[in-house]
Order: structure tokens, then sequence, then C-alpha cells
């Protein structure tokens, strides 16, 4: 595993398998590397976690106004879910990268070398 052979004949000698072998050792350190989750990381669940809590607490109250209004369980829980989906702020991902990118511009054009992208998302 790991070799490519695109035409020919060849004879090998296996030495070792699984995690014995160069990959498997590859694979080890990538498992054992702890990644630090960075401040924009951090901020970006809070707000994740900020906006399920709400959604499902007007989710809530949706459901009970709308079986108020003579609604039927179906319609309400439908109309409760058609509000959720749409409170999902699909082009987040999006503008964050772009603002990062901008930034990252800019500190090119002052002539700035950052080795981190979390100093970046910092300033």
């Amino acid at each position: 595993m790991g070799t490519t052979v695109a035409t020919g004949y060849g004879r090998g000698t296996v030495v070792s398998t699984g995690m014995n072998t160069e990959l498997g050792r590859i694979a080890n350190l990538s498992q054992q590397q702890t990644v630090d989750t960075s401040p924009l990381q951090k901020e970006m669940q809070n707000i994740a976690k900020k906006l399920t809590i709400g959604t499902m607490i007007l989710c809530g109250i949706l459901v009970v106004v709308t079986l108020i209004a003579n609604f039927s369980l179906k319609e309400a829980f439908i109309f409760a879910v058609g509000i959720a989906a749409a409170m999902v702020p699909q082009g987040l991902p999006a503008q964050v990268s772009i603002a990062l990118s901008l930034a990252a511009g800019r500190l090119a054009k002052n002539k700035a070398l950052i080795k981190q992208l979390s100093s970046v998302e910092t300033l």
C-alpha cells in the first residue's frame, strides 16, 4: 500500500504491515496530534451553540402558538421546522473565509509575515 506502479514488472518483500509501516507511523503521529482551537473557532462554536438553543426555544414557542391558532399538530411542526431551517446562516462560513482572506491580503500588503492562521484570525 502506498506504492504506485504504472507499468512494468517488479518484486517486493513485505517487512511489516499495518501500523508498523511508514504509512502506519504517519497515521499514528496524526492521531496523537492535538489541535488547539483558535479564538475564532471558539467564538464560532459559541455562536452556533447560542443559535441552536435560541432556535429550539423559538420552535417550541411556535408549535404552541400554532396549536392555539387551530393548526393541526403536523402543520405546527412543519411550520416550526421551516422557521428553524430559515434561521441557519448558510452563508456564514463563506463570509468568515472572505473576511480572513481579505485580512491576510491586507497583512501581506503591509509586508507582515504570519506563520499561524490563528494569528490572522485573532488580528
